[in-house]
């Protein structure tokens, strides 16, 4: 037998607005994502590997071109 859980979330102002951040950045950098790899495909015919891509978010994070507070530290794989 399986087991499923629910929960409900009751966020404040401010942790709405942290939310908010990193829901967008997650967003935008998935899509940024995607289209690289789109793009990568039609102009080239290879796909990108995940290695690559991983590399590329790394070195976006340490030229600060995302907030800081969008990656907590909790999340060290984002």
């Amino acid at each position: 037998m399986k087991t499923a859980y629910k929960f409900r979330m009751y966020p404040n102002k401010q942790q709405e607005a942290m939310l908010d951040v990193t829901l967008e950045t997650c967003r935008h950098l998935y899509n940024t994502a995607l289209a690289d790899r789109k793009n990568c495909y039609e102009l080239e015919g290879i796909s990108r590997s995940y290695e690559d891509q991983a590399a590329a978010l790394t070195l976006e994070k340490k030229e600060g071109k995302w907030q800081r507070e969008s990656f907590p530290k909790s999340h060290k794989t984002f």
